[in-house]
């Protein structure tokens, strides 16, 4: 089934579009551009609707053109004075100045003060992300010696559970009369190192 004929250029697929655009640019006539668009996406535009959108087209194209060769010009100033320009930045102005020409403020845009304040500001987003880092990795020290704490303590307990259990041991043996093996001293030795004050220990060996 065959597409109606359109009229509104605004209408055509984005496709159709592209099409249109890239043969405007190339300088095609209204009938060619009907033809090539109708044959690649077969969708049909008058001629008479791509003469009416094609002055406009081109005189959107100039303003466009007429703002990147300022921004372009205002760009070669700042380098030739030693200072660098991003992409990012370059973008932003651009599309400042764009805006700035189609609402009929660009006369009075001070590009300067326009690329001081974006400048600022990409220092303080920059500023924000490093301090937003410093800020997690406090946190992420903090969580990690807290971990290292809590294993310390675990394994404390654990060794004071242990110690408490050679004592009962060494303990019910006393009390049972049965003698105390060698293995039994160390493992009294172990339960006093672990318990002794080592200020007490430190002075009995002065002392003797």
């Amino acid at each position: 089934m065959a597409h109606p004929l359109q009229s509104d250029i605004t209408k055509l697929r984005p496709e159709s579009q592209a099409v249109l655009h890239r043969l405007l640019d190339q300088g095609e006539t209204p009938g060619a551009i009907a033809r090539a668009i109708q044959a690649q996406t077969k969708e049909r535009v008058s001629a008479e609707a791509i003469t009416r959108y094609s002055s406009r087209y081109h005189r959107r194209q100039a303003k466009q053109q007429q703002v990147k060769q300022r921004l372009d010009g205002f760009l070669a100033l700042l380098q030739k004075d030693g200072l660098s320009v991003s992409d990012l930045l370059r973008a932003v102005l651009l599309e400042r100045l764009s805006t700035a020409k189609q609402d009929g403020t660009a006369a009075g845009l001070d590009l300067l003060k326009l690329e001081e304040a974006e400048r600022k500001r990409g220092e303080y987003e920059l500023k924000q992300r490093q301090a937003n880092f410093s800020n997690l990795y406090r946190e992420r020290e903090l969580d990690l010696k807290e971990r290292k704490h809590s294993l310390a303590e675990k394994e404390f307990q654990l060794q004071r559970e242990k110690g408490r259990a050679n004592l009962e041991e060494l303990e019910r043996k006393a009390h049972a009369g049965q003698s105390l093996t060698p293995d039994d001293v160390r493992r009294i030795r172990e339960i006093f190192g672990l318990y002794d004050d080592p200020e007490a220990t430190e002075t009995k060996r002065h002392g003797e």
